[in-house]
């Protein structure tokens, strides 16, 4: 008898390790930064948008790719708040008082091993 508890336990420890090294291959980021400041939607040209801007954050990061991202809504206005982008780490500068300059909400990456 206590074999068999002895070998549950077991199971049910490497269940749970198990579970917590798949957890740990995801990330979510809140308000993703470069440089300190915002990470911008597009690329700097406005050539390249959302999923390709996450992924190229994402494996700077380390990961493998954007898993999802959110597009923040709250159109940036305030000129103390910055909008940097990505590929070349320039400010986005375009007109900030009337909300050009868009960035990530959210951008959750994950590491495929």
């Amino acid at each position: 008898m206590y074999r068999v508890k002895l070998g549950t336990l077991i199971i049910v420890i490497a269940s749970l390790m198990t579970g917590i090294n798949a957890q740990a291959g995801v990330r979510s980021f809140f308000s993703p930064k470069v440089l300190g400041d915002k990470v911008a939607f597009c690329s700097s040209d406005k050539a390249v948008c959302g999923k390709a801007i996450a992924d190229a954050w994402c494996a700077q990061k380390g990961f493998s790719k954007a898993l999802l991202f959110q597009r923040d809504r709250n159109k940036v206005t305030d000129n103390n708040v910055f909008v940097r982008f990505a590929d070349t780490g320039k400010v986005c500068d375009e007109d900030v008082a009337n909300g050009q300059c868009v960035s990530f909400r959210q951008i959750k990456c994950i590491l495929v091993q």
